[in-house]
Formats: C-alpha cells, structure tokens, sequence
C-alpha cells in the first residue's frame, strides 16, 4: 500500500465487545442499525487491515480464514461510529470496526 492509499484508508478502531465495554454501547447500537452491506473486495480496499495480521498473513488470508469457519455469519459493512463513518467485518458474533 502506498502512502496516499494508507493516508485515505480506514484504520482499525477495535473489536466491538471491547468498544461497547468502553462506553461505546450508544455508537454499537447506531453502527448496527444503519449497516449497508459492502463486497469483501470494497471492504479490503477501503481498510488497512494490518493491525489485525500475523506478520506472514495477508488481508484475504485472514478473511477467508473467517469465512471458511462462520460462512453463515461473516459479512462486510459500511455504517457510522457515532458520527465518524465506518465500515466493519462481522465474523463469530463480533464486529472488527474501521474508521477514518
């Protein structure tokens, strides 16, 4: 990824059971309600995933890994954290969030 592709990408806020631990409830629940669904393609480009890999792990290794084990449950999505935009992967009952 080149500097201006990482400057305008989504970084990783956090999972949401730790977000909601923090407070963060009110912003989960809007997140939620206002999801639009996205392709895993959109997902990965608009999000750097990096925070998230293992050091020989590639952005579509580990969500292929997910999908692989919850097909049913895994989906990508766009929405807003409180009033940033965000977007998330959801993946085992649990939200991995984005923003800008």
């Amino acid at each position: 990824m080149n500097f201006k592709d990482w400057l305008e990408s989504y970084r990783y806020l956090g999972q949401c059971d730790r977000l909601r631990m923090c407070g963060d409830e009110d912003s989960w629940k809007g997140m939620m309600s206002q999801k639009q669904p996205i392709s895993k393609e959109e997902f990965i480009a608009m999000c750097d995933m990096s925070a998230l890999l293992d050091p020989d792990e590639t952005a579509d290794s580990f969500i292929d890994n997910h999908i692989a084990a919850d097909p049913s449950g895994t989906g990508f999505y766009t929405s807003v954290w409180g009033d940033t935009p965000c977007s998330f992967m959801q993946t085992h009952g649990f939200e991995f969030i984005f923003v800008p």
